[in-house]
């Protein structure tokens, strides 16, 4: 990942990079030069991504994020908070077919 995707990811999640920088033990400087940088390690991603509360894995992906309800989502659906709204989807589709099942067995007894 390169380092200015990092900083947009950081930005949208509303926290300060003064205390990003903070909690992952390091200087805002020293923070703010690993965004000028083609390929931040990954071993300072973990660290963010630990601070953020997130899978390290919702920090990759397409760099097309966007705001949904204040929560960036990426394109693969998943936010920065962890929460697939794909798989959320699914699981309501699959609750609604049951309880339309189980209204159609009430219905016919």
């Amino acid at each position: 990942m390169d380092g200015l995707t990092l900083k947009h990811i950081i930005e949208r999640t509303g926290r300060r990079t003064n205390d990003i920088a903070e909690a992952i033990g390091t200087t805002p400087q020293s923070l703010n030069n690993s965004f000028h940088s083609q390929d931040v390690k990954s071993g300072l991603i973990e660290k963010i991504a630990n601070v953020l509360g997130v899978p390290i894995s919702s920090l990759y992906g397409d760099t097309n994020t966007q705001t949904v309800n204040g929560n960036v989502v990426d394109s693969s659906n998943v936010n920065v908070y962890g929460v697939n709204y794909d798989a959320l989807k699914k699981r309501d589709e699959h609750i609604d077919r049951l309880l339309a099942i189980i209204e159609r067995m009430q219905h016919d007894k």
